[in-house]
């Protein structure tokens, strides 16, 4: 019922499209549809001319398209969706094996607590540096699932068209950040995509 209540809205929308361009509704794709308040946004990806246009298209509540803008900042490069997508996979992995050693750390902390009142005086130092261990996981976990949050947010971005946001939310920083705390690949792949996510001028 729900698919069919959507398809309303981007029937709506192609077939505005169609009617100010010219262009046949069957070679539309739909590439993004979320609502909005009241209204549904929903982007519309087709070719013309032997290049990919894309449009945004509101439509209200009652089926009847609100306002259409073309989206030309679109960047020239269209390697940025993949290197997104690798960067996403690896962080996943990355999480996965932190909680690993997450749990590898809660069990060294706690074979070390055990053993800290009864241990030489000499040894617990070293004991006490292993207390401290499980808080290093935490630290790292928690700043990771944050930089796969963002970069599944920044890929949610991009794939919908707004390339200007996705841009700016992958920032230099933030690529540094992931970097350290998310895993060499993903952090490296943020920067390099970076490069070819900043939209074109025209």
């Amino acid at each position: 019922m729900e698919e069919n209540k959507s398809s309303v809205y981007t029937d709506a929308a192609k077939n505005w499209i169609s009617s100010q361009t010219g262009i046949q509704t069957a070679s539309m794709n739909v590439f993004r549809f979320e609502k909005s308040g009241e209204n549904y946004i929903v982007g519309i990806e087709t070719y013309s001319s032997g290049k990919t246009v894309k449009y945004s298209v509101v439509v209200g509540n009652d089926g009847n398209v609100i306002s259409h803008k073309e989206l030309k900042n679109a960047p020239a490069g269209g390697s940025a969706s993949t290197l997104l997508m690798v960067a996403m996979v690896f962080s996943i992995i990355i999480e996965v094996v932190f909680i690993a050693e997450f749990i590898l750390g809660i069990m060294t902390y706690t074979a070390a607590l055990s053993l800290y009142a009864s241990v030489p005086p000499n040894a617990k130092p070293f004991l006490g540096i292993l207390l401290v261990v499980p808080i290093i996981y935490i630290i790292f976990f928690v700043i990771g699932i944050y930089c796969l949050i963002r970069i599944i947010h920044i890929r949610n971005l991009y794939n919908s068209g707004q390339y200007q946001e996705a841009y700016d939310s992958n920032s230099v920083l933030f690529g540094i950040l992931a970097l350290i705390f998310n895993g060499f690949i993903p952090g490296l792949l943020m920067l390099i995509a970076r490069s070819s996510m900043k939209p074109s001028e025209n």
